[in-house]
């Protein structure tokens, strides 16, 4: 009884065999048809590139130059609308304020560069004008105090040398 299922069982395994041989010649064929079908589409194409050589150059300088020209005169055509924009919107911009003379140790803050077109409240303010500690009149202050950031680590110790006397000899040069 086990003889007759050992043989049972090596005939099943014949028969699974011979199936999965006959699937993959049946792939094999496919790959191969499909092969030759895109060797047949490949044949079809036209690789004569070179039969008129000075002729195909001709028309592809005629076609660069066509294609040149009118990038150029795509780009005269803007530069024009542009110009007429720009002679248009000069009406509609914010006449230059004149410049403000700057207190004492005022801070400079610069206006920015960009939407300087809009005519909005923000955009037409004088920047020039005392914000904050630069609105204090230090000139009422002591002489000491008269400086940027008094009584912080890193202020300036001088306002300007010509408050101080230069001149005296009596200092003594050290040299390093």
């Amino acid at each position: 009884m086990l003889e007759e299922l050992v043989k049972k069982r090596m005939e099943e395994r014949k028969v699974e065999t011979r199936r999965i041989v006959v699937e993959v010649i049946m792939e094999e064929e496919q790959i191969e048809k499909a092969q030759t079908k895109e060797a047949a589409d490949t044949m079809d194409i036209d690789t004569d590139d070179e039969l008129d050589a000075e002729e195909e150059y001709e028309a592809w300088k005629n076609r660069e130059i066509s294609r040149i020209r009118e990038a150029r005169e795509a780009r005269l055509r803007q530069k024009g609308e542009t110009k007429m924009m720009n002679l248009e919107g000069m009406d509609r911009k914010v006449p230059a304020q004149p410049k403000q003379r700057r207190k004492f140790l005022q801070r400079y803050y610069h206006r920015g560069a960009f939407f300087q077109d809009k005519p909005d409240d923000i955009y037409i303010r004088d920047f020039s004008e005392a914000t904050g500690e630069d609105r204090m009149n230090r000139s009422i202050l002591p002489e000491v105090m008269q400086v940027k950031n008094f009584g912080r680590k890193g202020r300036p110790k001088w306002t300007h040398l010509s408050n101080e006397d230069t001149s005296r000899s009596s200092i003594p040069c050290v040299l390093y």
